[in-house]
């Protein structure tokens, strides 16, 4: 048997070998630039992360709500005027910008990984080929911005993110093009290794922005006036005889805008229903429904958004049922009309509603492209 020093010399070996493997591996605020090449981005993601921030950045330039800066270092300023002076001279367009640096901070260790993003620069390429800096934004101005302003996401992606939680989820194509002091020219596989590390599956990594599996689906409720107890109709029906009934409502929510109580003599009828809602799926199976707000036209014209808030409050019955449970439910004709950020054509509808329903939610666009092939 081995003695207990000779296990402890042994145990104390393998201890000092783990500290200089995590000393190695390990660095606190290491400036790190990544470079996204917006026309390298996976649309399964639902969003392009390099022409979201083109697109926003540059509408905050023009509209000077944040300072557009000649380098990293912010020593000098680019206006509005002289951007569009660097564009027109050099024949580039900041909008086609294709090339988005992120400046950033990383740390990391066995555990777990840090980043924080500070900055961004733009480049242009002439028609010559050579690269033309458009200028650095600092993120401490663009943040507010960013926080208020949604991506636009296509059928394959999750509703409701903005700008900062896009930059966060690090859900989009990038390449390591500077850490530290190393720039990875002469051996690029290094950067990809060097990725590896920080965001491998089993490190924890902080900062990134949650994920959430949910899509926003706008649908109309069709009216089957052939069929007065079908539900459909009764939604429809029954929202028109309360608005009827409470005058003052139909004003209140929109209806003020093309009538008042001299010319509200005859009763209106509800002409369009449409539903926004969110969709998520459930881990056990099954689609979980959150309604967001209804979208009501009177006579053809369209009222405000009324929440399902405003509409609990009505207290409108259908068969015994809240207008939440009716619209959870979904035993009506209906036909989608938008999901996520993409309008759906009424000839795609029962695709999209199938594909929600049975296919992977980040390949939607294929599962609907494979139904347009055979419908050729």
């Amino acid at each position: 048997m081995l003695s207990s020093r000779l296990v402890m010399k042994k145990l104390f070996g393998i201890f000092v070998f783990l500290i200089c493997i995590n000393a190695l591996t390990a660095y606190t605020d290491k400036p790190v630039i990544i470079h996204i090449d917006k026309s390298k981005q996976l649309d399964t993601n639902g969003f392009n992360i390099g022409k979201e921030i083109v697109n926003a950045t540059y509408q905050l330039i023009i509209e000077e709500k944040i300072s557009l800066y000649l380098s990293p270092r912010k020593e000098s300023r680019i206006s509005a005027s002289s951007l569009m002076a660097i564009e027109s001279s050099n024949s580039v367009d900041f909008k086609k910008v294709k090339d988005v640096f992120f400046h950033e901070y990383w740390t990391s260790n066995r555990r777990k990984t840090l980043f924080t993003i500070v900055g961004i620069s733009f480049v242009a390429k002439s028609k010559a080929g050579e690269n033309i800096s458009l200028g650095y934004i600092d993120l401490k101005e663009a943040w507010p911005h960013f926080g208020a302003m949604k991506v636009y996401m296509n059928e394959n992606g999750n509703a409701g993110m903005n700008i900062t939680e896009a930059m966060y989820s690090r859900r989009y194509r990038f390449n390591i093009i500077q850490f530290g002091r190393k720039d990875f020219k002469a051996k690029p596989y290094k950067s990809i290794q060097c990725r590896k590390r920080a965001f491998n599956g089993k490190k924890e990594r902080e900062a990134l922005a949650p994920f959430k599996r949910n899509k926003r689906v706008k649908y109309l409720i069709q009216q089957r006036t052939s069929e007065p107890t079908e539900i459909g109709n009764l939604i429809y029906t029954n929202i028109a005889s309360f608005l009827n009934q409470n005058k003052q409502v139909l004003l209140n929510i929109g209806g003020g805008k093309y009538f008042d109580y001299k010319t509200l003599k005859n009763d209106v009828a509800v002409t369009r229903i449409e539903v926004v809602e969110h969709i998520s799926e459930f881990k056990e199976g099954g689609l979980n429904s959150e309604i967001q707000e209804l979208l009501i036209y009177v006579n053809n014209k369209p009222l405000n958004p009324v929440s399902l808030k405003t509409l609990l409050i009505w207290d409108i019955i259908f068969n015994f049922n809240s207008i939440d449970d009716v619209l959870r439910g979904k035993k009506f004709n209906y036909t989608l009309l938008e999901l996520n950020s993409v309008f759906i054509p009424e000839e795609e509808s029962d695709w999209y509603r199938q594909g929600i329903k049975t296919y992977d939610w980040s390949r939607l666009s294929y599962f609907v492209e494979s139904y347009r092939k055979k419908n050729k």
